[in-house]
C-alpha cells in the first residue's frame, strides 16, 4: 500500500526528531506526490547529507529535493590569509 504525503512527512519528521544530530537544525519537510523537499538551515554538511539520506531511505519516497542551507558556525570560519597559511602559501607570498 502506498503511503500518503502526510504519512511520509510524519515518518521523516519522526526519524529526524529522533536523531540527536538534528537537535538544533531547523529543517522543514514538504511532500508532493511522494517527492520530498527538505528546506531550512543546518549547521554542518554532515547534517545536510544525513537528512537527505533519511528522506531517501524512507519507504514510499519517490525522490528528494534538497533546499537545505549549511550555515557554518563563525568559530569555524577562517580568513583567506589563514587558509593560505594552512596550505603553506604564506611562505611563497613572503618571497615576493
Amino acid at each position: 500500500m502506498e503511503k500518503s504525503d502526510y504519512d511520509l512527512e510524519a515518518a521523516i519528521e519522526e526519524r529526524l526528531c529522533g536523531d540527536s544530530r538534528f537537535e538544533s537544525a531547523q529543517i522543514r519537510i514538504a511532500v508532493d506526490n511522494g517527492v520530498v523537499t527538505l528546506s531550512g538551515d543546518v549547521k554542518t554538511y554532515e547534517q545536510k547529507h544525513a537528512a537527505i539520506q533519511i528522506a531517501q531511505q524512507t519507504e514510499g519516497v519517490r525522490g528528494v529535493a534538497d533546499d537545505l542551507l549549511v550555515h557554518v558556525v563563525s568559530a569555524h570560519r577562517r580568513t583567506d590569509l589563514e587558509l593560505t597559511g594552512l596550505i603553506g602559501l604564506t611562505d611563497l607570498l613572503e618571497l615576493k
